[in-house]
């Protein structure tokens, strides 16, 4: 593969000043961000593109071995320095998820693009074009269900999580401690500071909406506390410039409804803009012991 050097410097070119954008590209939408987090993938192929072709050792051109160490110290190298830099963005943090596609990028172009002069593929380039393929397959499909479940939630709006199958799992960060069940997601909350859940893809717009209303089951005898926040965009993480409510979640069926237009009023004296809601999520704090519960439904109510 022949990838003309104009197109491959105009892609790395604009990836310098992508990369360090003070965006979260969760606020792009699921597949949107997928997209973006595929960037790394294609910046570091077309660096590479350009790089190893030049690279040259007594006045000839490296091995195939020796370059596909140099992608791998590139990849590893660079990545890490740009996850590094990251952290002081607003908005961005390092990833071991985006140094695992700045090295398959690297290696993508490593085995596919035409950077040495051979008539005939190795079973050793065959090998590896085989591999980088393989590295790539987890974000197509990390991609793909996005765009299902994306859909799905837009089919079910004003409906935020309807339903326990595996894909709805896919819109909480982080769901280690969820198992889908047949009334919904079991959530197991830990003895841990802060333990719960946080619903991170969803529709962002509740202007309109009068009422947010989630449903648990409690199975066991002991109450649960639990605290649910909600906040938008403009969030400057300190406790008063969000939503924060206290819940008593009993045994047997809750309801806890929370009033939007009440929980626009921050104590921080703002009103939080419910056309960029940024992040949904309930918490135990420092249970004394483990409980499990069941969220059966989250929804937005019109007024």
């Amino acid at each position: 593969m022949k990838i003309p050097a104009p197109f491959a410097a105009t892609v790395v070119g604009a990836g310098l000043v992508l990369i360090f954008l003070p965006l979260d590209a969760r606020e792009l939408g699921r597949s949107l961000a997928e997209l973006w987090d595929l960037g790394h993938v294609a910046f570091f192929f077309c660096l590479l593109s350009l790089a190893l072709p030049r690279f040259r050792w007594r006045g000839q051109q490296v091995s195939l071995p020796a370059g596909i160490g140099l992608a791998l110290v590139i990849g590893l190298g660079i990545g890490g320095a740009i996850e590094a830099l990251q952290q002081g963005i607003a908005g961005r943090e390092a990833s071991l998820g985006d140094l695992y596609r700045d090295i398959t990028g690297a290696l993508l172009a490593a085995g596919w693009t035409r950077w040495r002069m051979v008539s005939t593929l190795t079973p050793f380039m065959k090998g590896l074009r085989v591999f980088a393929v393989l590295l790539i397959l987890p974000s197509g499909v990390h991609l793909s269900l996005a765009l299902m479940d994306e859909w799905r939630a837009w089919r079910e709006f004003p409906v935020l999580l309807g339903s326990g199958d595996r894909l709805s799992l896919t819109r909480f960060g982080n769901p280690a401690n969820l198992r889908p069940v047949a009334s919904g997601v079991e959530v197991a909350f830990s003895t841990a500071l802060y333990s719960g859940f946080n619903l991170r893809y969803f529709p962002r717009d509740w202007s309109g909406f009068a009422r947010l209303e989630l449903l648990l089951d409690n199975p066991a005898e002991e109450t649960v506390s639990l605290t649910c926040r909600i906040h938008d965009r403009a969030h400057n993480q300190d406790y008063a410039d969000r939503f924060n409510g206290r819940y008593a979640i009993v045994k047997g069926a809750n309801a806890i409804t929370v009033d939007l237009v009440e929980a626009a009023r921050l104590s921080s004296g703002r009103v939080m803009d419910m056309r960029h809601i940024a992040g949904l999520g309930c918490f135990t704090t420092r249970l004394a012991r483990p409980a499990v519960l069941v969220l059966r439904r989250i929804r937005l109510v019109q007024k």
